[in-house]
């Protein structure tokens, strides 16, 4: 009986004031909706940006030569071990001010590649691709009417596996066309239709040659594959703009520079553990780097930067 009277009275107080019960429904029904909102906006926008960085590879390292903080400069190097320095790298580098005034890293102190052919070696079951990727510079490429803006590159075979590339005619990038530094480019389909023409596919242009200008000369190389370029931000170079793929010592020949690599991308087997991978890579190279007072190489991994901006995310959520 006190059930249904206290039903009754509530029903007669909602008829007697029928306008605040309205909006007090109105309040209730806003505020629900308004969390279920930003909820789902949150979590459209997190896996968004998932997606976009996942483009990127997102288990991909990348390891770079960095300048040492000063203070670390000053010290002992014989002191310091390479797991230690492979520990405190991320906080010693969170600061870029603590390096002092910036120093240009000399041909000894960059990434040697008998280092990074070492590295292989070493880590070879947990690495699937290593790639390199240095402009040397740009031209402008006229054939007849038509005419190209292009970026010169010098790549390792691995770029291609590490960007996600498909090929539509001819072939990759060999190791033996790094070791013979061979005069051989490899460009885009877009490229192709822009330079040769629209009616020119793929497979015509295998065989062919282009004559950009690399530091002051002409340098004739010939077309061993093209590739469709992968739409992500950060293997696409834009509609106007087309990149000449050619391997990395010949581009390095070709601008006066020396062998070694500022940095490198590395990507690891799928069923591989990041975080150990990560710090084995950088006990690895700051071996390497002990006895240098001025320069060491840090690896950074992207799936570390997808975890902090879903923290941030989630944080916005609440």
């Amino acid at each position: 009986m006190q059930i249904a009277e206290n039903i009754r009275m509530a029903v007669n107080s909602l008829l007697a004031n029928k306008l605040r019960s309205l909006l007090t429904m109105l309040g209730i029904i806003i505020g629900i909706g308004s969390v279920i909102a930003i909820v789902t906006v949150g979590d459209s926008m997190t896996g968004s940006m998932n997606e976009e960085l996942a483009s990127f590879g997102g288990k991909n390292v990348t390891i770079g030569v960095q300048q040492r903080p000063a203070a670390a400069s000053a010290s002992d190097s014989g002191a310091s071990s390479a797991s230690a320095d492979a520990d405190t790298a991320d906080a010693a580098y969170s600061d870029p001010s603590a390096a002092g005034d910036y120093l240009e890293p000399t041909a000894d102190d960059l990434l040697q590649p008998a280092m990074v052919a070492d590295y292989e070696k070493v880590f070879s079951r947990q690495i699937a691709a290593i790639s390199v990727d240095e402009s040397v510079g740009s031209d402008t490429l006229t054939n007849g009417r038509n005419k190209a803006q292009v970026e010169i590159h010098g790549i390792t075979p691995g770029y291609c596996t590490v960007g996600k590339f498909e090929l539509t005619a001819g072939r990759w990038l060999r190791r033996k066309d790094l070791t013979d530094s061979r005069r051989i480019v490899l460009v885009s389909d877009t490229f192709v239709t822009a330079y040769w023409g629209r009616n020119a596919a793929p497979a015509d242009a295998v065989g062919r040659y282009v004559t950009p200008v690399v530091n002051g000369q002409t340098v004739k190389l010939y077309v061993a594959g093209v590739y469709h370029e992968p739409k992500n931000g950060m293997y696409s170079y834009g509609e106007t703009t087309y990149k000449l793929l050619i391997p990395a010592s010949l581009a390095k020949t070709l601008a006066g520079k020396p062998a070694g690599y500022n940095s490198i991308t590395v990507q690891p087997v799928p069923e591989v553990d990041s975080a150990k991978f990560l710090r084995d890579t950088n006990t690895f190279f700051a071996s390497y780097y002990l006895r240098n007072p001025k320069f060491t190489a840090l690896a950074s991994s992207n799936e570390s930067f997808i975890k902090s901006m879903n923290n941030s995310m989630n944080t916005l959520k609440l």
